[in-house]
């Protein structure tokens, strides 16, 4: 199942639902991580608990691997981390709100979830996450859109590429055995110029048939 919310700002408490997820590596945790050799790895329980780099438009921030809190929140509301570089155009008004990102959520069937907790059966978890990935391959061919200036005329034109951050949940608001998938898709892409613009939502935020894909 799929479910798409726009993320504006302005809302404090939404915001921070995304920025002081769990999922994101502090320093502490990056330190920790970078203490054990390359032949080790993390463990099964951190696996399934941390936010992960995908898409084009990431590699192109050179990010990749764990999601680091400071380099989500940069690339949130707006900036390459690291750097004053805007992902999109700048706000005419600061006060005035912005749209920050997509939250694509993918959720699996309640009895998969199930058996993933009560069963211990990692590779559903990894089963799930590769699907999500394929899916999202999908949405940053077809919907990686943004709007350039041709010929006097604003046109939609393709950039194939996104930043997403997907956050991994196992259980609903309520409480319940629930794995789903945030793909928080960051509100910026880079056109072939090189030159980094919002991204055009439209038709992402119309396209709920992509979690059949998931079935």
């Amino acid at each position: 199942m799929l479910s798409i919310n726009t993320i504006n700002s302005g809302i404090q408490e939404k915001e921070k639902y995304y920025t002081e997820d769990e999922s994101l590596e502090t320093e502490s945790e990056q330190e920790q991580s970078e203490y054990y050799t390359e032949a080790e790895t993390q463990s099964e329980t951190r696996k399934l608990t941390q936010a992960v780099w995908h898409g084009k438009g990431a590699e192109n921030q050179g990010l990749e691997g764990n999601v680091k809190k400071e380099d989500f929140k940069e690339v949130f509301y707006g900036f390459k981390p690291g750097s004053q570089e805007r992902i999109r155009g700048k706000k005419p008004n600061p006060e005035d709100q912005e749209r920050l990102a997509e939250d694509l959520t993918f959720s699996a069937p309640k009895s998969v979830s199930m058996a993933l907790h009560l069963g211990d059966d990692l590779r559903l978890f990894d089963a799930h996450t590769e699907s999500v990935k394929e899916v999202l391959d999908e949405v940053e061919q077809r919907y990686a859109t943004t709007r350039i200036q041709r010929n006097g005329e604003r046109q939609v034109v393709n950039t194939d590429n996104l930043t997403i951050a997907l956050i991994p949940h196992h259980t609903s608001r309520d409480g319940d055995m629930q794995m789903h998938t945030h793909a928080v898709i960051m509100n910026g892409t880079q056109g072939l110029d090189g030159v980094w613009r919002a991204l055009h939502n439209d038709a992402m935020s119309l396209q709920g048939w992509l979690g059949n894909l998931l079935d």
